[in-house]
């Protein structure tokens, strides 16, 4: 089973669904296969569910303190994987596998970090186990640092901002929405898809940079500037992106009397509170939740999926596949996420009665 889409991506599918959308042209604005879309949309009509079931995790073979004694005895007598195998079998009486045991050393940070590259150790050329443990909770690669562990409807009804804010914007019509101006903020840490284990290996060790903080904007005529910061996102830096990209955004685009959605996890500033009062003309004030309601989230989710297919090694490398892929997010594909919020209201509104 391949790793999960978020709740936020599946919330989208069913907006775009409840617009008219075709299950082809929901995919390519989501960037999902055709069949993922039309099964997440069966779930919902059936069952009225967008959230997955819990998944239970399989029986372990070995208790926490036979692991234990596994790890001491690897990082004790350096002894190869075969050995160690011949040494659970006759230490506990158990019969297991060359990937559970390379599994339980992966588990461990010290062993971890010594591990042979491959379970297969006559075979240089094995690429069957990764060096890197996925969580299938996330996305695909999935480096954006979102909190995505609530349940939507637990969300919905335990924080009534949201649904003000829906009732009060859910009426509002398109040109309201063509006028509105996001932004937001996210971090990206390096990618290696498609790349054989020894060089996967090889280059996790050689990186020297870390994640890249990266701020954008969107309105209905496209994307604005893709602007990278160094280290972390300060409120000085933050400000200064502000005061040369929203306006820009604006004149670039001809939106006159813009609404800027003030993102309330970061626009919490004086000073920017102060700026965004006196220079934008009309300011919106979400809830503080609102990653099914920023499309600029949605634009973060397809950066992530499609840098997986450049090869990159350093900072430089992964700016240069951000930047292309950002340049990629066509006017037609921000129209389209821009149309689906009044059916992402109309969903919070629904969910809370």
């Amino acid at each position: 089973m391949g790793p999960r889409s978020t709740i936020d991506k599946r919330i989208l599918v069913i907006t775009c669904y409840q617009n008219g959308y075709s299950y082809g042209q929901i995919g390519d604005m989501v960037n999902m296969a055709r069949s993922s879309v039309q099964a997440i949309v069966t779930r919902f009509v059936r069952e009225n569910r967008v959230c997955y079931k819990s998944r239970k995790a399989p029986n372990k073979i070995f208790t926490e303190h036979e692991e234990t004694m596994i790890v001491l005895k690897y990082q004790n007598e350096s002894i190869s994987l075969k050995d160690l195998l011949e040494y659970v079998k006759n230490k506990f009486n158990k019969t297991c596998s060359l990937k559970t045991i390379h599994r339980v050393l992966q588990a461990a940070p010290l062993a971890g970090d010594n591990l042979p590259l491959s379970t297969d150790e006559n075979n240089d050329n094995n690429k069957d186990f990764s060096t890197i443990e996925n969580n299938n909770n996330n996305e695909v690669g999935s480096t954006i640092e979102n909190n995505n562990n609530s349940e939507v409807g637990s969300i919905i009804e335990n924080i009534p901002s949201r649904l003000s804010f829906a009732n009060d914007h859910l009426s509002k019509s398109s040109d309201f929405w063509d006028s509105v101006i996001f932004t937001g903020v996210a971090s990206f840490s390096p990618m290696y898809s498609k790349i054989g284990l020894k060089e996967h290996h090889e280059m996790k060790r050689k990186y020297k940079g870390g994640k890249l903080v990266v701020w954008g904007c969107i309105s209905a005529a496209g994307v604005g500037n893709l602007v990278f910061v160094d280290r972390e996102m300060t409120k000085q830096k933050h400000l200064s992106i502000l005061k040369e990209n929203v306006i820009q955004h604006a004149q670039q685009f001809g939106i006159r009397k813009f609404h800027y959605y003030q993102n309330n996890n970061i626009d919490h500033d004086a000073d920017i509170q102060y700026w965004t009062i006196w220079k934008c003309p009309h300011v919106m004030k979400p809830p503080s939740y609102d990653l099914d309601i920023n499309i600029v989230d949605n634009l973060w989710e397809i950066l992530d999926q499609n840098i997986i297919f450049h090869s990159i090694i350093d900072e430089n490398d992964l700016k240069a596949a951000l930047t292309q892929e950002w340049k990629k997010i066509t006017p037609e594909m921000a129209q389209n996420l821009v149309r689906t919020l009044p059916n992402r209201l109309q969903y919070i509104v629904d969910k809370a009665l």
